[in-house]
């Protein structure tokens, strides 16, 4: 089943902001908002799409792996990792 992240808000990119510390505040991954606007770098006043809570996702705990997370959620772990990136953070949420 390949899930689609169908609605999306838009974030303005502040001053000093990277796509890092974008991806931090908004809890997704460095590879979602690469993949969901195309970009490898960001700058003050870009308008970023950003997946809305509504969403279906699942928030990283502790000890939780890729493989734990993908049979969770019921897709592949490549899947996974092609959405979201394949390092993860406590409290972050993944979406599928």
């Amino acid at each position: 089943m390949k899930a689609e992240v169908r609605k999306k808000r838009v974030y303005v990119v502040g001053e000093s902001e990277t796509l890092d510390s974008v991806a931090k505040k908004l809890g997704v991954s460095i590879a979602m908002l690469k993949s969901l606007n195309r970009v490898t770098e960001v700058e003050e006043g870009d308008a970023l799409l950003v997946p809305e809570e509504e969403s279906r996702f699942y928030v990283v705990k502790p000890a939780d792996t890729v493989e734990q997370i993908a049979r969770k959620m019921g897709v592949s772990k490549t899947e996974l990792i092609e959405k979201n990136g394949k390092n993860f953070f406590i409290g972050q949420k993944i979406y599928f």
